[in-house]
């Protein structure tokens, strides 16, 4: 079996983004050149794509399955090395979340003055 470029594989990645070809804020078409594969699953695809022309990305996860295809986009401020990377780490648990919001309450001024220098 012949292995796919990396080329040849956006661009069939790419033709499955039939209802996501344009950036929702510009609506520049996208183009495969963009299509950075984040993540492949049986049947799953999770692509980041950046619009040439205001720079905007998106992620996408497209879903193929017997019965047909799916797929669901946000608006991100990641770029595609920073995704893959933020993927791939640890979700954060409860107990952090509430730790750091315990903090915010009651040192809020140390957080505000960290994020300034």
């Amino acid at each position: 079996m012949e292995k796919k470029s990396h080329t040849d594989e956006q661009k069939a990645l790419f033709d499955k983004l039939k209802l996501m070809r344009n950036c929702p804020l510009c609506k520049n078409e996208y183009t495969h050149e963009t299509l950075e594969l984040v993540e492949e699953g049986t049947g799953t695809h999770l692509v980041h794509l950046t619009c040439v022309q205001c720079k905007n990305a998106m992620l996408a996860l497209i879903v193929v399955s017997k019965l047909g295809m799916s797929s669901v986009g946000m608006l991100t401020d990641l770029n595609a090395p920073d995704a893959k990377r933020l993927y791939r780490q640890t979700a954060l648990g409860e107990e952090s979340v509430l730790d750091f919001h315990d903090y915010l309450k009651t040192r809020s001024h140390e957080f505000i003055h960290l994020l300034k220098s």
